[in-house]
């Protein structure tokens, strides 16, 4: 997307200063911002600014079936361990999942790589939607900041997240994510463009901010 539309990228939306994937270069150091607010964010009000996933008694079924729904569609999104490569393979049958974990970050630290670790090796979903489908198994209940449960039939709210599998008994029983943000991360949120008209900004620095390099005309005299 960076290639194809460059005006529209992830940023953080803070009133300080914006950041680049450079700001956190580890996944533990990723973890601890996630897990933390801070109220220069002008999302922070919001019920979504921050959220968790306990997916407890999630089976290695379900998933597994998501995975092949992502791989019918597209057969490069979901790539099977061949070696020292990842190849376009048929999904086994079943598999016994013993850890998840996000592998690589995208445009605005988003996860762009699932790593699932079964006994029949290691898969790779790759894209933020299709890890979003797949985390997202039917009916999961998402606890938003100010403590209300939201049901997620189809999508988790954000591939802004970290993960945690949960495991009994050497076991793999489920998964834990914080996660921050509703949406694709990228372009204009409508939550942060409230709460910066509410301090006055005007239209012109909302869209500026989001939009940083474009030049904003007006389309009955061309003045901007």
């Amino acid at each position: 997307m960076e290639e194809e539309i460059p005006y529209l990228r992830a940023k953080r939306i803070i009133r300080s200063e914006a950041y680049g994937s450079e700001a956190y270069e580890s996944e533990e150091e990723f973890e601890a911002f996630i897990k933390q607010d801070d109220q220069e964010d002008y999302e922070y009000e919001e019920p979504w600014y921050r959220w968790s996933v306990d997916a407890e008694g999630i089976k290695s079924g379900q998933i597994l079936k998501r995975m092949k729904e992502c791989f019918n569609k597209d057969r490069n999104k979901v790539l099977t361990q061949n070696g020292n490569e990842y190849i376009s393979k048929e999904l086994p049958a079943s598999i016994e999942i013993r850890n998840l974990w996000i592998g690589k970050r995208g445009n605005g630290l988003i996860a762009g790589e699932l790593m699932v670790e079964t006994d029949q090796g290691i898969f790779k979903v790759l894209t933020e939607y299709n890890i979003r489908y797949v985390l997202n198994c039917k009916n999961l209940k998402v606890t938003r900041q100010d403590g209300s449960v939201v049901t997620s039939d189809t999508l988790l709210p954000s591939a802004f997240i970290c993960l945690e599998s949960i495991c009994k008994g050497g076991k793999f029983i489920g998964y834990h994510i914080w996660g921050g943000g509703y949406g694709h991360g990228v372009g204009m949120s409508q939550n942060a463009a409230k709460a910066m008209a509410h301090e006055e900004m005007n239209y012109k620095e909302i869209l500026e901010f989001f939009f940083e390099g474009c030049k904003i005309y007006n389309n009955r005299d061309g003045h901007y």
